[in-house]
């Protein structure tokens, strides 16, 4: 028995199969996204130092690692230190 491309088994699973390759592109471009968007919503995180400027030298004592906004309000904070000007730096 010869196949020719008019045999309707052959189109029913050659259409079959062209909409299984679509919904696997389908769900590999929608798990890209969501891993991309994953990816990109990770909070960074960094270590922070507590810096002392006395008389001109300055000390670096490690606080750490903090992430996302406790990095921004531990920069922002005023500090003082009876030892001179102080600052919170995370890099």
């Amino acid at each position: 028995m010869e196949w020719s491309s008019n045999h309707p088994g052959i189109e029913k699973t050659l259409s079959f199969l062209s909409s299984i390759k679509a919904m696997y592109r389908i769900k590999l471009a929608s798990f890209l996204v969501s891993t991309i968007l994953y990816i990109s919503a990770c909070v960074r995180c960094e270590e922070c130092f507590y810096i002392v400027n006395n008389n001109g030298s300055e000390t670096e004592d490690s606080l750490g690692e903090y992430c996302g906004d406790e990095t921004k309000a531990l920069e922002k904070k005023e500090h003082s230190d009876p030892l001179g000007p102080a600052r919170v730096e995370c890099r």
